[in-house]
């Protein structure tokens, strides 16, 4: 899942899967789409858009939720603790 946060009326779109696009209504007009496949957004003013971080391997969102970085495969992962527990064990 890809997240991002509207500054301009502070909604926060998600988007779960590909093509599942969705906007906000405000004059800034921030869409997201591409769920965990792509990430495409945009808006009148980008600086008025904030992302938030999800968990690379399962797309849960990580901004209320510890973070873990973890090197696999030559790549820094950002990972849920489930995750983490998984991955460590492969």
């Amino acid at each position: 899942m890809s997240a991002i946060r509207c500054m301009r009326c502070g909604m926060v779109l998600e988007s779960r899967y590909r093509h599942d696009f969705n906007s906000c209504n405000c004059e800034n007009q921030t869409f997201i789409d591409g769920g965990l496949d792509y990430t495409r957004c945009g808006g009148a003013d980008m600086e008025m858009i904030e992302f938030l971080p999800s968990c690379e391997k399962c797309g849960c969102r990580l901004d209320d939720k510890p973070t873990i970085l973890f090197a696999y495969e030559s790549k820094l992962w950002s990972l849920c603790t489930p995750c983490y527990e998984i991955m460590k064990e492969e």
